[in-house]
């Protein structure tokens, strides 16, 4: 199968917003004669909240692989004429692995010209996401370019740190509103009976979106449901012929419904 890279759809907040009346000026008081360039997650500041994003391949087609994330940064002080790199260090407390899990899409550097850019990180689908859900801490270090003089963004008695961030990352899903709703007896006859592998399976093959499977705002017609499961049954049974079988989660092979 082609291998293809998703990139992120599902990005969530974990903290409130409490920074209410505070403005970028007061974060920039800062003397760049004294103190040089700081770095930040910019998304950080914005949103008043060490910034989460929540990864869920369970919800793609079988044959998406990766999928690239993305952290915008901000450095202060002028732009450079030449390319800058910033240093990123993966905390102890990650479960993710560097080279196994996830690599860098691209290096860490503030490009010439520019004042923000984007820390970019590729996730890989591997098998240990099937029934785990994993993490990696990132946080932005001091290096030859850069410094963190800017820590935190505080207000009050509330601090947000401006220097870290999360990814969470699985390969779970819930069951698709198709075979739990009104229309479960017909979904089974025609598709048989609900399985993760399958659904991913036929995203792929019949290059469905997800919204088809977990959107009950675009529930598809019966019409629609006997074309996919005739052409998932042919296209099953061309593969075994071929010596390629397709089992599920569960051991099983995967089929469709009587009515295919």
């Amino acid at each position: 199968m082609r291998k293809k890279i998703y990139y992120t759809l599902f990005i969530m907040v974990v903290l409130p917003l409490v920074m209410a009346g505070c403005t970028k000026k007061e974060l920039l008081k800062f003397d760049e004669a004294k103190l040089g360039s700081s770095i930040y997650f910019s998304d950080n500041y914005a949103k008043a909240a060490v910034t989460v994003n929540v990864i869920s391949f369970g919800y793609l087609a079988a044959n998406v692989t990766d999928s690239i994330i993305s952290f915008p940064i901000y450095v202060t002080g002028s732009p450079s004429d030449s390319d800058r790199t910033y240093a990123v260090q993966f905390a102890d407390t990650s479960t993710m692995t560097e080279g196994i899990d996830f690599d860098f899409y691209r290096a860490p550097v503030v490009r010439a010209g520019r004042v923000q850019d984007t820390l970019m990180l590729i996730l890989h689908r591997t098998a240990q996401l099937k029934d785990t859900t994993l993490h990696v801490d990132i946080k932005l270090v001091s290096n030859a370019s850069f410094n963190t003089a800017i820590p935190y963004y505080y207000s009050g008695s509330d601090s947000v740190s401006l220097l870290q961030c999360r990814i969470t990352c699985n390969d779970i899903a819930g069951v698709s509103y198709l075979w739990t709703g009104s229309y479960k007896s017909t979904v089974v006859g025609y598709m048989g009976a609900y399985s993760l592998t399958k659904v991913q399976l036929m995203m792929a093959v019949l290059g469905l979106s997800s919204a088809v499977f977990y959107d009950s705002g675009s529930t598809p017609s019966i019409g629609l449901f006997s074309g996919w499961a005739a052409y998932m049954k042919n296209w099953l049974a061309n593969e075994k012929l071929a010596g390629r079988i397709y089992y599920d989660e569960n051991g099983n092979e995967i089929t469709m419904g009587v009515y295919a």
